[in-house]
């Protein structure tokens, strides 16, 4: 990333000191302790983003935590990139997530009662089940094989509940792991990164609660959401624990085509089932 030109582009901001990190699936963040820039890592990441940025519009003034301020701009040589001043707080960890589970749980609640309509309108995407059958297609020929056979049954198990039609569609943020959520003073702050947000299964994102809690915190942690109208919560609650197994697929197989072997290990570590 040219830290020159961004410099040259806003004066008024500090880059010499900025952090550069190039880890992301879709982008190259700088960090100047003030303001975030992202970066699309290609193409259709650009696209996205301009979505995102009228989605955080749609998102800001209905939601319990902040969300980016978001502004698009263009480097001279064209490059596309998001610039947004940074939220307050720190990227949670699942160490965090009891402490932050009924606030999690209220942002959900707030997200999830959006009119799905709102967002399709701003070009917000409604993948379906095509997305499903191809993630299981890569996971029967690429992940199964490396997987001890418990794991293998309950990852089956799990696609097949998620073929089943969700009791119904919403806005999810669809990534709240990989520090997402922020946090300050043991409460959330903030939500980051939308960029995987669409139209779908409200259950992908009470995955997190399964994932950092277990089971039982989780089904405990969830009493404090409410559904969308006329959705049975214990259905939604099969639905994430298959979620939160299926999850890890995507990361063994983002692994897998860029050759990151050690990655690949502990991604396969959680394709164990759930306890």
């Amino acid at each position: 990333m040219d830290l020159d030109a961004l410099a040259a582009a806003h004066p008024s901001i500090g880059f010499g000191d900025a952090a550069v990190v190039d880890t992301g699936w879709d982008f190259v963040v700088v960090d100047t302790g003030e303001w975030i820039v992202r970066v699309p890592r290609r193409e259709p990441v650009a696209a996205v983003l301009r979505v995102e940025r009228r989605l955080l519009a749609l998102l800001g003034p209905r939601l319990p935590v902040a969300v980016p301020d978001m502004s698009l701009h263009a480097l001279d040589d064209g490059t596309p990139y998001a610039l947004y001043r940074r939220l307050p707080g720190e990227a949670a960890a699942c160490a965090d997530a009891e402490a932050i589970a009924g606030d999690v749980a209220g942002l959900l609640t707030a997200l999830h009662a959006i009119e799905p309509a709102d967002a399709l309108v701003l070009g917000l995407v409604a993948p379906g089940k095509l997305d499903l059958e191809v993630l299981a297609r890569r996971a029967t020929a690429e992940v199964v094989p490396l997987l001890p056979w418990e794991a293998v049954e309950a990852l089956r198990e799990a696609f097949a509940a998620l073929r089943e039609p969700p009791p119904a569609e919403a806005v999810v943020h669809a990534d709240l792991g990989e520090s997402n959520l922020l946090v300050s003073g043991g409460a959330l702050t903030g939500v980051i990164d939308w960029a995987d947000a669409h139209v779908g299964d409200p259950a992908y994102d009470l995955s997190w609660f399964v994932q950092c809690l277990g089971v039982e915190g989780a089904r405990a942690a969830l009493a404090a959401y409410v559904p969308p109208a006329g959705t049975d919560p214990e259905t939604l609650w099969r639905r994430a624990f298959a979620h939160a197994a299926v999850q890890p697929v995507h990361a063994v197989l983002y692994g897998l085509d860029h050759g990151l072997t050690s990655y690949v290990a502990r991604q396969l570590a959680r394709l164990v089932p759930v306890r």
